[in-house]
C-alpha cells in the first residue's frame, strides 16, 4: 500500500533523456553492440557529420532501447578533434574497440559510464575489413603489422622475444 502514490511521471525520469533530444541517427559508418547496448561510430545527426563520435542506444525504466540514440545525453567522445575519422567499431570482453585510421582506443564498457582504458598509435585501419573477432580476441591488420587483442593485452603477432618475424619491407 503507498501511502500517496506518484500522480505523474516524467518523461526524463522514465526514458533518462529529455523529450526534445533527438534520439534519431541518420547514418552510421560503425556498430558494435555490447552489454545490452547498440554503439555507433561516425555518426550523421541533422544533416551534420561526427566522424570521430560515438552514440550508445538508450534505457529506459523498461529496460534497454536499442532503436533510440539520445545523440546530446549518450556520446562518447574517446578523442575528439583530431582530424581522424571512426572507421570501426568491434566488442570484446567488455571493451569496444574503436579504430580510426591511424589509432586504436580501446573503451571499457563494463558499466554504465564508459572510459578510454588506453590509447594506442599505429594500430588504426583503414577498411572496416581488416579487422574480425576471433575465438581467441580481436584480430587486424595494418600497414604496420597483425595484431591481436584478448581482452587482456595487445600482441603484435609479427614479432617474438622483441624480434620482428617478418621484414617491414617485405610485410
Amino acid at each position: 500500500y503507498m501511502k500517496s502514490p506518484p500522480r505523474f511521471r516524467l518523461y526524463k525520469t522514465q526514458n533518462a533523456h529529455f523529450v526534445s533530444e533527438s534520439v534519431t541517427i541518420e547514418a552510421a559508418k560503425a556498430v558494435a553492440i555490447s552489454n545490452n547496448r547498440v554503439y555507433l561510430g561516425n555518426i550523421k545527426v541533422d544533416g551534420i557529420v561526427y566522424g570521430d563520435r560515438m552514440v550508445r542506444s538508450g534505457y529506459s525504466l523498461d529496460g534497454p532501447t536499442l532503436d533510440k540514440f539520445p545523440f546530446k545525453s549518450n556520446f562518447i567522445d574517446a578523442s575528439i578533434g583530431d582530424g581522424d575519422e571512426i572507421v570501426a567499431l568491434q566488442e570484446y570482453a567488455d571493451r569496444i574497440l574503436q579504430f580510426k585510421k591511424n589509432s586504436l582506443y580501446i573503451i571499457n564498457a563494463s558499466s554504465d559510464a564508459e572510459f578510454a582504458e588506453s590509447e594506442h598509435r599505429y594500430k588504426g585501419i583503414s577498411n572496416p575489413g581488416a579487422v574480425c573477432r576471433t575465438d581467441y580476441g580481436c584480430a587486424w591488420v595494418n600497414n604496420h603489422g597483425c595484431f591481436l587483442y584478448d581482452g587482456k593485452e595487445l600482441t603484435d603477432l609479427l614479432e617474438e622475444d622483441g624480434l620482428r618475424k617478418v621484414n617491414k619491407d617485405a610485410w
